[in-house]
């Protein structure tokens, strides 16, 4: 399947151009913000990247309180990193660490510091008075939507919506029957008929994280009826009305991002 992608591309590619395509939303960078809460003792360095984090103490002791991520809980005297996926992900799109800026209004005794790199951000914070201080600050960062083909193909009879977003697919038949045999949402196979819902993970990953649904752009639709595609900000609408006798496969491919 990955091969039909690529030669419908190249198929197609001109006349898109000159078609200029179905226009659905508009790509846009918005802002993701990570605010860190806890207790500092002396000189503390932490490395964010899209991995993960990474505590360095510098100078005096780690505290002995809990620090907390967008929320999620971290003793770096215990484990010097945190793993940014599952249950303690804390960064839920791709962002350029280029852009990091340390927000106004702050709160803490002393000194906090941002330091932007291409591929990471180093926030280090000073407590310079005897024993440990509460602090709390948000660092920003413009969100970074990655480019992303989906191309569905499979058999329609009737009319059936496909709802898409970053968790998942699923299948609603609204009128006739579910399809028979298998679709495909890229290189990943599905049977809607048996399995209405389709995760976005593991081996039944069929986007990338951090895609812009609001940017979603149709390059191409083949099918003997009518198809249809709905933006959201956090989801796609596929639909499809076939209306003669019998089932026939129909092909969208989707572009999103820049």
């Amino acid at each position: 399947m990955k091969t039909a992608v690529a030669l419908l591309l190249l198929a197609f590619g001109l006349s898109v151009e000159a078609q200029g395509g179905d226009q659905l939303g508009g790509a846009e960078r918005h802002t993701i913000g990570l605010t860190i809460t806890g207790r500092f003792d002396g000189s503390d360095r932490i490395r964010i990247d899209r991995e993960g984090a990474r505590w360095e103490n510098v100078h005096w002791g780690l505290g002995r309180s809990e620090v907390r991520l967008n929320g999620v809980r971290w003793r770096p005297r215990v484990s010097k990193t945190l793993v940014n996926e599952g249950q303690t992900r804390f960064l839920h799109a791709p962002v350029d660490f280029r852009t990091a800026r340390l927000a106004d209004g702050w709160r803490g005794r002393d000194t906090v510091a941002v330091f932007p790199g291409e591929d990471a951000v180093v926030i280090h914070v000073a407590d310079n008075p005897n024993g440990a201080g509460d602090y709390t600050f948000t660092v920003t960062f413009e969100a970074v939507s990655p480019s992303a083909l989906l191309f569905l193909r499979g058999p329609i009879d009737g009319t059936d919506e496909i709802r898409i977003d970053a968790h998942g697919a699923s299948w609603r038949n609204l009128h006739w029957g579910k399809p028979h045999g298998r679709v495909y949402l890229n290189s990943t196979p599905w049977e809607p008929r048996k399995h209405p819902y389709l995760r976005n993970r593991g081996s039944s990953r069929f986007l990338p994280d951090g895609v812009d649904f609001r940017s979603a752009r149709v390059l191409h639709t083949s099918g003997r009826d009518l198809v249809t595609v709905r933006t959201a900000p956090d989801h796609v609408i596929v639909r499809v009305a076939d209306t003669p006798v019998g089932a026939s496969v129909y092909e969208i491919l989707l572009q999103f991002g820049p």
